[in-house]
This record gives structure tokens, C-alpha cells and sequence, in this order.
């Protein structure tokens, strides 16, 4: 294992670019990663939770929709670069292809047709809805490469097209795919269905928010009207609370929604809408704190000149911006990230619980002329995941917790695999994604620590931006 110090010596050259989620400060007690026997433990009794490192990645594509590989090819590669965690999270809507490439009204495949919902096609052929793939394809897929890989842990996920917005990466851990079926009919903008309307489930009755207004089963498939895009995102928010609602019902064990390359849209305005602003952010941390707790700073697809986005920057003009603006990334790291005192700083300052992640949002291989690395081949997210159940293993509930925790960190290039962060205010300490409180008197002091610690997670290194080249 590198030790820290390493890291930073890298970080200093110039070599890395690696970004944390810090801490932040306020008064009161310290805690840490204990556990207590029972309300009456004693000193004795309080033994600190074991731990370990583990890396991983939540946004990935097969066949299934846009990938360019099969399901157990993605699932190989993972494996094959050294994930111990990873997650099969890809768009919703519909598609004419299983995880193997062969579409599904082939007779030659399917021996009867499998496809329920309203009709659509696409290429001649007829597709299927999203919701029914996720629940009744890729979830056993997931149980198969869950088998096949026993040292391994492989969530079962979702990339959210998002009312109003651009996508995200999601995950639920539950017995059966249901509750990730449920969400992605109700609150994916690309899926048209209306089949499963007024249906009963654990989740509640089934009634889409999902940025459509109307849907119209014509002969050849569905036509819809768009909301506003207030009102597109106003369903995305109630997409976050409803994902937050079962969390806390416990009809799921866990789950995430993380947002996936946040800049490439642009500023969002309520004529035309875009990418995400700070204020959408709050919105989704506020309905959801539990669920919606980060982004991916750095975007996938980053093979491309760009090192994960196709546009490039361009000045504003008399006071107009456009989506260009944010340009490429730096050294590999998106602008809301990268920039000192910008829009994750002031999440932080405000005192929300949101961290940063990074992921492959593999397609296609740059051997066989996509932009992408696979799964862990360049970026991982490394999270701590500590041993709650002292099993001396980490489930998936572990490793969902620790993303929960802000305790991770993500790194390029597999620079370092290892990296323990403390702050530390007289006796108190706090690692990443804990609070290190402070008395009162001491508190000026924890504000300059907070914002020094603020602008070391802000830095990162600007990259060459050529080319145009984008890929959802």
C-alpha cells in the first residue's frame, strides 16, 4: 500500500488529480467509527469497527442499451481490472436488444415474444421497456455474475434520464429488482410506457411523474407532451423523495442516486433547460439526504481529447453564456469540481453531506474506436467500507454505507490504492465525510482548518481540450 504522503508529493507534481470529500466543522461533540453493545455499554464493550478500502464503479453500459459489448463481457472486465464493487447502471427508457446483443422479437431467440407494455420499435423491431428489462432480464444477469464472482459485489443500478436534466447514475439493494422497476417506469423521462398505471405495488400505486403530461397510444407507438421545465424538474425532485421514502420505510435496503457528468448540458434556465445548477442540487439533497449525496466529478469517457466531455470552452458574449462554457475538464475533473470556491465548495460551506465520485461510463473500448477505458482500467472510486455485521466480509449494504459516509476518494491511472485522511482539532480527529466539531472558543480556528481543507479538495490540473466528440 502507498502511504499518504505519497499521494501529496504526486498531487504536487502535478501527476494526479484526485479529489476528496472533506469534512466539514461545527460545535459540539467528536464521533467516530465505533460500535456500542446495547444502551448500557461499557468502555470495555465499545470495539472499533474493522474496515477496508475498496474500489469500484457505478456507471457502465452493455448491450442492453447503448453499450457496445455484452453483459458478461462488462461483467469479465470489471473483474478483470481489479473492482471489488461495481454496478450495472444504464439508461432507461427502451430498447430492441438484450444483454447479448439478440432483439427481442427474435422468434429464433424467443420462442414467444417476451416484451409487455404499450408498442414501440425501433430498427424494425420491437422494443422493450425498460422497467420489465431491469426486473426480469438484468436482475438475474446480476444474481448470475454475483455467483460467478463470489469475491466480488455487484449492485443492481440505473442510469436516470432526468426530468429536466441530464442523466444519473442509481442503485437500490433489495431481494428482487421491483423497487428499481417501479422507479424507472414512474420517473425516467424516456419511458413512455403508461401500461403499469394505477398498478398496486409495495411502493404504492403506480402513477408517472416523469416529465410528460400525456401519453397517447397511437399505431405505432406512444406520443407524449412535455411539462415546463420547472415542472420537469419539480418531478425529478419528487423522483429523489420517492427513492428516499422507501429507504426509510425499509422496503429497500439501501440505495443512491448519484449525478452523472454534471457540466455537459450547461447552465440549466427554465426556457430551455440544461444540466444542473447549485440550486437543483439543494433540492435533491434536501428531499433526499439519505439517497442524493454527490456527483461524479470526474465524468467517464475519458479517453477523449476532452477527458470525458465533447464540447469545448468558448467565451461568454455581451453577458451570454452558453453550454460550451464549461468547457472540457481539468486534468480529468469536472468545472463544478475543479474550481476553487466554486459550486461543491459551496455545498460544502453551506454544511451538506456531498461528495464526489468518478466512474468509467464505459461504451465502447478505445481499442475498438469508442472514447472509453473499461470499468477500472483508469478511474476508480475507492470507498471506505467498514464491517458492521463483524463477518469479516462487506456486502453490498456496507459498501452503499460507506458511499453514504463521504469516506471515499477516487483516483486516475491507479496511482495510489490506499489513503487514509484525518483532520484533527486538539484531541478531536475526524476522517473524510465526518464533522470535526470544535468548542465554541476554538470555533474561528475550525473555520480557517475547514476552508483550508475546502481549497486543497477544490484544486486540480487543466487539461488539454481538442476535438468535439460526444457520447451520452
Amino acid at each position: 500500500m502507498k502511504k499518504s504522503k505519497q499521494f501529496w508529493k504526486a498531487a504536487a507534481a502535478g501527476s494526479l488529480a484526485l479529489m476528496l470529500a472533506l469534512p466539514t466543522l461545527s460545535t459540539g461533540e467528536s464521533f467516530g467509527l465505533r460500535s456500542k453493545v446495547g444502551p448500557g455499554a461499557t468502555r470495555a464493550q465499545e470495539r472499533p469497527l474493522k474496515g477496508q478500502w475498496l474500489s469500484g464503479d457505478f456507471h457502465q453500459h452493455t448491450y442492453y442499451t447503448d453499450g457496445s459489448t455484452t453483459f458478461n463481457f462488462v461483467m469479465e472486465k470489471s473483474n478483470e481490472y481489479g473492482l471489488d464493487w461495481w454496478a450495472n447502471s444504464e439508461h432507461g427508457g427502451e430498447r430492441n436488444r438484450d444483454g447479448n446483443g439478440m432483439f427481442w422479437d427474435d422468434p429464433t431467440i424467443y420462442s414467444s415474444n417476451p416484451i409487455e407494455g404499450a408498442y414501440e420499435s425501433s430498427g424494425g423491431h420491437q422494443e422493450m421497456w425498460r422497467w420489465q428489462s431491469l426486473r426480469d432480464f438484468v436482475f438475474p444477469d446480476v444474481q448470475a455474475a454475483r455467483a460467478l464472482y463470489p469475491d466480488r459485489r455487484i449492485f443492481s443500478g440505473l442510469e436516470w434520464n432526468v426530468p429536466g436534466h441530464e442523466h444519473c447514475s442509481t442503485a437500490i439493494v433489495a431481494q428482487d429488482a421491483g423497487a428499481l422497476s417501479a422507479f424507472e417506469y414512474l420517473f425516467d423521462n424516456s419511458d413512455d410506457d403508461f401500461s403499469r398505471e394505477g398498478e398496486t405495488t409495495p411502493y404504492g400505486v403506480l402513477s408517472k411523474q416523469n416529465g410528460k403530461a400525456t401519453f397517447v397510444q397511437g399505431a405505432t407507438g406512444v406520443s407524449t407532451t412535455n411539462k415546463s421545465y420547472p415542472e420537469r424538474h419539480a418531478d425529478s425532485v419528487r423522483g429523489c423523495a420517492w427513492m428516499q421514502k422507501q429507504y426509510a420505510d425499509r422496503l429497500i435496503d439501501n440505495g443512491w442516486i448519484i449525478f452523472a457528468h454534471i457540466e455537459r448540458d450547461g447552465a440549466w434556465t427554465a426556457a430551455a433547460g440544461g444540466g444542473y445548477n447549485v440550486e437543483h442540487f439543494r433540492d435533491f439533497n434536501n428531499a433526499a439526504p439519505d439517497i442524493c449525496f454527490g456527483f461524479e466529478g470526474a465524468p467517464g469517457h475519458q479517453v477523449n481529447n476532452d477527458r470525458g466531455f465533447g464540447n469545448t470552452i468558448a467565451p461568454c458574449v455581451d453577458g451570454v453564456c452558453t453550454s460550451d462554457d464549461f468547457g472540457g475538464t481539468y486534468g480529468g475533473v469536472g468545472y463544478y469540481t475543479a474550481k476553487v470556491g466554486g459550486l461543491w465548495d459551496a455545498l460544502l460551506g453551506e454544511g451538506r453531506r456531498w461528495f464526489n465520485f468518478a466512474s468509467s461510463d464505459y461504451h465502447r473500448h478505445y481499442t475498438a474506436g469508442g472514447d472509453d477505458f473499461y470499468p477500472g482500467e483508469y478511474q476508480k472510486t475507492w470507498v471506505y467500507a467498514v464491517d458492521a455485521n463483524r463477518d469479516r466480509e462487506y456486502d453490498l449494504n456496507e459498501i452503499a454505507d460507506g458511499l453514504r459516509s463521504g469516506n471515499a476518494y477516487f483516483v486516475h491511472g491507479d496511482l495510489i490504492d490506499h489513503l487514509e485522511f484525518e483532520a484533527q482539532d486538539d484531541s478531536r480527529k475526524a476522517v473524510m465525510g465526518e464533522e470535526l466539531r470544535s468548542n465554541r472558543g476554538q470555533l474561528r480556528r475550525g473555520r480557517d482548518l475547514h476552508h483550508l481543507l475546502c481549497g486543497a479538495a477544490g484544486g486540480s490540473h487543466r487539461s488539454d481540450r481538442r476535438g468535439d466528440h460526444r457520447q451520452d
